[in-house]
């Protein structure tokens, strides 16, 4: 998120771990990040000493991501290993994010996606609420767009900025009912489009490339996932009814 190098520096037989190879693919790579682009978010406040005792101070990143066809933000909360815990993470408590501390308009509902979990939060307006970390996960990664009256991309996997590295171009066609765009992906890696489906819309099809793609629907959203038989360009198209 920072635009530094990716370090990678751990003893050999730590990459046997399959975990610790997907934090590595879903950093690279780095995003091309500016001065003014990145936010130390300030949820630490000096005076709660007590709720720090706990844990319950957290490191907050707030990014943002501009596109021709979209802006979003991406916020990420980490709990990191301390010293004074042996080197273990305290974990933290559930945590309120108000959208006017990030400069959002509050007035606006925004539609809140979570990364490693892939957990639609869903379209909320004023604030929403970063669940507690336990001692095993270091990371919660959030990204948070507007809200449309139609479908649109909430989130992809190829890397943890939800769409910086991956989406080429999306565009809703109001009289199709068609959301479409183009996505970069890796050869090998399954790629999963996750799209907020507001009340009064129906996913009738999905193709990528031409080809039909597998779909799974759920409340309020759905996934259209393939894996990739090279690194490419693909273009995909999400038809709805309603």
């Amino acid at each position: 998120m920072a635009g530094g190098a990716l370090m990678v520096s751990d003893k050999v037989e730590a990459y046997r771990d399959d975990a610790n190879l997907e934090g590595m693919k879903r950093s690279a790579p780095v995003l091309f990040t500016v001065p003014g682009q990145l936010y130390d978010y300030g949820q630490r406040r000096p005076s709660d000493r007590s709720a720090a005792k706990r844990g319950g101070e957290a490191v907050w990143w707030l990014q943002e991501i501009d596109r021709s066809f979209d802006h979003w933000c991406v916020l990420a909360r980490f709990n990191w290993r301390r010293k004074d815990l042996g080197w273990r993470r305290p974990g933290a408590p559930a945590v309120d994010v108000n959208f006017a501390d990030l400069g959002l308009d509050p007035e606006r509902n925004y539609l809140v996606f979570e990364f490693w979990s892939q957990t639609f939060l869903g379209s909320l307006k004023g604030s929403f609420t970063a669940v507690a970390q336990d001692p095993g996960r270091g990371v919660d990664v959030f990204a948070i767009r507007e809200a449309r009256p139609h479908p649109w991309v909430i989130g992809t996997t190829r890397h943890l900025s939800q769409g910086g590295v991956s989406l080429m171009e999306v565009n809703w066609e109001e009289r199709g009912k068609t959301l479409s765009g183009t996505s970069s992906v890796v050869v090998g890696d399954p790629y999963v489009l996750t799209v907020h489906v507001p009340d009064g819309f129906e996913l009738k099809r999905a193709e990528i490339d031409g080809e039909k793609a597998e779909t799974t629907r759920r409340t309020e959203m759905a996934t259209i996932r393939f894996v990739p038989t090279e690194t490419k360009t693909v273009k995909w198209k999400l038809a709805f009814g309603g």
